[in-house]
């Protein structure tokens, strides 16, 4: 990244200065996996000027739901009030296969419903749920053994967004 405040995406640059609301959406279920993946994400997006929004929800199955809730008041809100927009949101999780079929359950219906909410809001909406076998595979992901993904995330939020930005001025 460049400078604070700005993302470079292809060689363009993109000011987020005067971006829109960013909301980070975590599962309450495995609350140290997901308070990690939110903090990275956090510090990414600070990193680019944008503070943004954290709220919670008792588990996975609840994010495409809760996301679709929130994007549906905030046009509402902007609209009627002139509301700032959301103009990205990531969704974390963690689910855990275990010895019944909930895992694939949760799993496909929750990916499903979250790139569902993105297409019908034309929103960035990324799907930052953890689907492993084991905890301890998810610990990697989110710990920085295999990889940082709320880091990737946050970063992917940003790209999108400047996608987004992009075709306003294409």
């Amino acid at each position: 990244m460049s400078e604070p405040g700005a993302f470079s995406v292809a060689g363009r640059k993109y000011d987020f200065d005067n971006a829109g609301r960013v909301v980070l959406l975590g599962a309450q279920w495995h609350d140290q996996i997901v308070s990690q993946l939110i903090a990275d994400a956090t510090r990414v997006l600070q990193g680019s000027g944008i503070e943004p929004e954290v709220m919670r929800v008792p588990g996975t199955f609840e994010l495409p739901m809760a996301t679709a809730m929130l994007l549906r008041e905030n046009q509402e809100a902007v609209k009627q009030y002139g509301a700032q927009p959301i103009e990205g949101v990531i969704c974390f999780g963690t689910v855990v296969k275990g010895g019944t079929p909930h895992f694939e359950y949760i799993s496909s219906a929750t990916a499903h419903s979250i790139a569902d909410v993105a297409v019908q809001y034309t929103t960035p909406v990324m799907f930052g749920v953890l689907t492993t076998n084991t905890l301890e595979q998810a610990e990697d992901r989110t710990f920085g053994k295999h990889s940082k993904k709320g880091e990737e995330l946050a970063v992917a939020l940003l790209e999108t967004m400047a996608f987004k930005r992009s075709l306003r001025s294409a």
